[in-house]
């Protein structure tokens, strides 16, 4: 098995028309490792999504899954973005359940 990360996200800027709404964000996923993007509304992690996925358009690095760039895996692999109507109280797994 590789030492690379699974998905290595570097320094990607995105936005729509003049505003920025990514600045800079960097992240690596170890591989065998189970990832989550949280935090409040507003905080970018569909967008985030929505770049990794190829849905809106970056600057700086192009991401890479397995160390291949995500803009050439279109049909590879998918992504779902939704509302939720949990609780505060429910943990992940029954939120996605």
């Amino acid at each position: 098995m590789s030492d690379s990360p699974l998905l290595e996200v570097r320094d990607i800027t995105a936005g729509f028309g003049a505003v920025t709404v990514l600045h800079g964000v960097s992240f690596d996923v170890p591989r065998g490792s189970i990832a989550g993007i949280f935090g409040l509304n507003g905080a970018g992690k569909s967008v985030t999504m929505k770049c990794l996925a190829g849905a809106v358009p970056i600057s700086g690095d192009v991401p890479t899954v397995a160390n291949t760039q995500t803009v050439t895996m279109v049909g590879e692999f998918g992504l779902i973005i939704s509302g939720t109507d949990s609780t505060e109280s429910m943990v992940t797994k029954e939120s996605t359940s």
